[in-house]
């Protein structure tokens, strides 16, 4: 067994080649006469490529993000183009439903366009009316039914 302590790990045995020139520089050095400069260049090798890596690493995340980004971008841009083609969609039909409807009127009142026009609109305008009044009451009235809930609720834990 080796004298040196190993905290637990395994050893393993590094030998290192010196960093002499001529023909002794392909013998091994063994382990216990290895020199503190062979060490420190050692180190400073594996920082190195430590760096390297995370160079690596670090480009290869940002390349991962620009890549996600521009797939945001291309769905983004292909959702604002259903959109507009969907709210175009709407709006021809909507105006197919009323120019038809204006003439049918212009027919029953005598072939006078203006009139269907104008009852065509009107009746537009009385339908969108009707309508946020029903929907905004029908809120007023759900807010104040969790009102009243809420303040029963309150007075029986106060009880």
């Amino acid at each position: 067994m080796s004298s040196k302590p190993t905290n637990g790990c395994p050893t393993t045995d590094y030998r290192f080649a010196a960093r002499v020139s001529g023909p002794e520089a392909t013998e091994e050095v063994e382990e216990g006469e290895r020199t503190v400069s062979d060490e420190l260049k050692l180190l400073l090798q594996q920082f190195r490529e430590l760096g390297d890596s995370f160079s690596y690493f670090v480009t290869a995340k940002t390349d991962s993000v620009k890549l996600s980004l521009r797939h945001v971008v291309v769905w983004v841009a292909l959702a604002a183009l259903g959109f507009v083609a969907v709210g175009g969609l709407i709006v021809i039909a909507s105006w197919l439903i009323l120019s038809g409807m204006a003439e049918g009127l212009a027919e029953l009142c005598g072939n006078r366009s203006w009139a269907g026009n104008l009852m065509t609109g009107f009746l537009c305008l009385a339908g969108l009316g009707l309508g946020t009044y029903y929907t905004l009451a029908q809120r007023n009235e759900i807010a104040r039914e969790r009102t009243a809930a809420k303040y029963e609720r309150l007075k029986s834990q106060t009880k």
